[in-house]
């Protein structure tokens, strides 16, 4: 919720902040009178505050919003984001000391009308505040693929590759570590879902009964996954369901369409799940 309602907040901000640039391009045009000056440079105070509100909610999402500080710390777009609103801000500088002098100019002579030549160099300055600003947008959608993990390439390839680092400096090669095929890896065992489901009873996270048992065991489809693969070549497991932790070592067992190898696949204690046990194997999870 807190990392919506800053969402929410920022865009917002943002949409304002780009109104009102807006009109100050529109307002700032030859014959340029004094209560036009007047409404500018009102407009320009909240351009300055909204500008300041804007830097403080877009760090507070990237600090306590779902994505992290980390996520957008290591994340080049977002300094050159950064970058691009500091630069709008030095490029509004100019503007904002001209709407101030044309203010004073104005409060002293209410017929006073801005020099052509002096409209002509603010408006030159806004449209380089204005290609600049154009830039954010783009570099905000940047920020929001989804395909960007904001993890280091090199953490994530450790578990790819299986060299891993349980002590700092010391590298350990274990190939098998990250299988996502081979050895039916991705078969949607039912026998998968009911062991998970074992353990959110055993933390509390649902309570046991036969529907909860067979809405788990339902959310597993081993059909979906025969009937995806049907006719491609690919050897399959018959069965849905099977005792988990049996095997110790690699088997070869027959399946459709071939013969697989699967396992092992023991558990770090050495217990055994059997699907067709559940009740006893939950109890046993209370002793």
């Amino acid at each position: 919720m807190t990392d919506l309602m800053l969402a929410i907040l920022h865009h917002l901000l943002v949409f304002a902040l780009f109104s009102i640039f807006a009109v100050q391009m529109t307002l700032v045009r030859p014959g340029l009178g004094a209560s036009t000056v007047s409404r500018l440079a009102r407009l320009d105070g909240a351009y300055g505050g909204l500008a300041m509100a804007v830097i403080i909610i877009g760090f507070a999402r990237a600090i306590f919003g779902l994505k992290g500080w980390d996520y957008y710390s290591t994340y080049w777009v977002f300094w050159v984001k950064i970058g691009a609103f500091l630069l709008v801000g030095a490029l509004s500088v100019p503007p904002t000391l001209r709407f101030r002098r044309w203010l004073g100019a104005a409060k002293a002579d209410a017929a006073y009308i801005v020099p052509d030549d002096e409209v002509g160099a603010v408006r030159t300055w806004l449209g380089r505040e204005g290609l600049v600003l154009l830039l954010i947008p783009i570099l905000a959608a940047m920020l929001a693929r989804e395909d960007r993990l904001g993890l280091d390439a090199g953490l994530l390839l450790r578990a790819i590759t299986g060299r891993l680092q349980f002590v700092e400096g010391t590298e350990r090669s274990l190939p098998e570590f990250f299988v996502p095929y081979s050895r039916a890896a991705n078969f949607p065992w039912v026998s998968h879902a009911l062991w998970f489901y074992s353990q959110m009873v055993r933390w509390g996270q649902v309570t046991h009964t036969p529907e909860h048992a067979a809405r788990a065991a339902g959310s597993y489809r081993p059909d979906l996954y025969r009937a995806a693969l049907a006719g491609m070549g690919f050897a399959v497991p018959g069965a849905s369901s099977k005792v988990e932790g049996e095997l110790t070592s690699a088997a070869v067992v027959g399946a459709l369409g071939g013969k697989l190898t699967l396992g092992p696949d023991a558990f770090f204690d050495g217990a055994k799940f059997d699907p067709d046990q559940l009740d006893s194997y939950i109890a046993s999870q209370r002793r």
